[in-house]
């Protein structure tokens, strides 16, 4: 789905580079690299005829919000929009968090790896302060410049389309995508014996780690306890089945995920989630969710894109209001419930005075 964006006060800088909203003081610069043969084509428009025509583009781009200015040396160069994803295209982003990335560089600066250094940058943005899932950027087949950019950045290819231009001529263009599980490097995967080994390492590193913290294992339940891992990583299977309460209200179902790096496929950390809270515990300060982060892999923020992915199941499972607590001594947790969303509601008793801070994130959002 198309996240709503607006980019009227976002100015990102680089090593060569500002990128920021247009002004009407912009529209000359417009003018002079829009006008020339074999600029626009690339992107699907007509050179300009004049300024005229220029000041109706940069007007609009002020009215919308979505696209920001190029500067290099004081000079606009080009442009970058965040513009909306054709859907159809990427079915797979469904309930995911997604835009689409449209450029336009001056001919006077190709070749000097200018918009790959800006595209880069706005990777992060949407990535790391608008928290994006995913990412789409096309390019019309004939264009080996921007399929370069594209490759450098990271996209990889997901199908073939047919896009309109402006002037209404039909043309062939590659699709391709940009997950923020690529970018960040980690992804959520479901319990299994493919782990096994990794998983009794991660168990031990904890247990010597965090020897003097009671929950050392958030999200981990059952791991401290279990002889083997075989042993864990079947009661996990058990534990996801809906007639998991049957015979015992006090048992809820859940998912367990192992967060494994993709570079070295690591685990990095486990974070589970609770189908629901109607249970006095964890509707009172248990939660939808706990999780552990490996002691040797802190510091990362992977804590922080194991909530987010985990936000993304609960979303599967038709969760919208996600409780989760931290203690208020916990500022590295109370940061990653923050950084997803979470709206602070109130302390609460979690028993013998230990009091911990109840958060609700929207998982729709």
């Amino acid at each position: 789905m198309n996240k709503p964006i607006d980019i009227s006060n976002v100015i990102l800088r680089t090593e060569r580079l500002i990128l920021r909203p247009w002004t009407l003081d912009d529209v000359a610069d417009m003018y002079e690299y829009a006008k020339v043969e074999g600029v626009g084509i690339w992107a699907g428009w007509l050179p300009h005829k004049d300024k005229e025509e220029s000041r109706r583009i940069v007007e609009s781009f002020i009215k919308h919000k979505k696209v920001l200015a190029i500067e290099y040396d004081g000079k606009v160069i080009g442009s970058l929009g965040i513009e909306c994803y054709k859907e159809s295209d990427y079915p797979e982003l469904e309930s995911l968090k997604a835009r689409e990335l449209g450029y336009v560089l001056s001919k006077d600066y190709w070749g000097k790896g200018l918009m790959t250094e800006a595209v880069t940058e706005v990777i992060r943005y949407l990535f790391e302060d608008e928290f994006l899932d995913a990412i789409t950027c096309c390019y019309y087949i004939q264009n080996d410049r921007s399929a370069r950019v594209q490759e450098k950045c990271g996209f990889e290819f997901v199908r073939d389309s047919v896009h309109e231009t402006t002037f209404g001529e039909k043309r062939d263009a590659k699709c391709n995508l940009l997950t923020r599980e690529k970018y960040v490097g980690i992804k959520l995967v479901p319990v299994s014996s493919d782990y096994a080994e990794d998983l009794w390492a991660f168990r031990q590193e904890v247990v010597e780690h965090d020897a003097d913290d009671e929950n050392q294992f958030a999200g981990c339940m059952g791991l401290r306890e279990s002889r083997t891992p075989e042993e864990w990583i079947e009661l996990c299977a058990k534990r996801q089945l809906d007639d998991w309460d049957k015979e015992d209200k006090m048992k809820v179902p859940s998912h367990s995920y192992l967060a494994v790096r993709t570079v070295d496929n690591r685990i990095v950390g486990i974070i589970d989630l609770r189908h629901h809270i109607n249970h006095p515990i964890l509707g009172t300060w248990g939660g939808h969710s706990g999780y552990t982060v490996r002691p040797s892999e802190r510091g990362h923020g992977y804590a922080k894109e194991m909530l987010r992915q985990n936000l993304i199941n609960a979303r599967k499972i038709g969760i919208k209001d996600f409780l989760i607590t931290c203690h208020p001594w916990n500022e590295a947790s109370e940061k990653t419930i923050l950084a997803n969303g979470g709206v602070f509601e109130k302390l609460v008793d979690a028993g013998d005075g230990e009091m911990l801070k109840r958060y609700w994130i929207d998982a729709l959002k």
